[in-house]
């Protein structure tokens, strides 16, 4: 079993914004709020990715969340994320597993 991320290391807190179902025909979207997800850290980073899409893309930051210490939320592609002030696009969720259970999530972010 491998141990949680230290939460000592999960400095950063960002906002995280949904991204709109057009598939939805009523106006109950058009107010998507902001969820504060504490617990995270987000490191720079310059890699690619290959989107679902089959798409290379260079994602400017990686943002760590844990399955024990993070908030609890469900990522979805094209959702936003502001640190610092700074606004970036979820480009791609990869989900890490200790046996059967989600230990990590790690978003490339553009």
């Amino acid at each position: 079993m491998i141990p949680a991320i230290r939460k000592k290391l999960l400095i950063h807190s960002v906002l995280y914004k949904a991204v709109k179902d057009n598939s939805r025909v009523d106006d109950s979207q058009d107010n998507l709020g902001r969820q504060k997800i504490d617990n995270v850290l987000i490191q720079p980073t310059r890699r690619l990715i290959t989107s679902k899409d089959n798409q290379s893309i260079q994602a400017n930051a990686t943002m760590y969340w844990d399955s024990i210490h993070s908030t609890p939320i469900t990522f979805k592609e094209g959702a936003t994320v502001n640190f610092n002030g700074r606004e970036m696009t979820v480009v791609s969720i990869s989900e890490f597993y200790d046996d059967a259970k989600l230990h990590h999530i790690e978003v490339g972010l553009l």
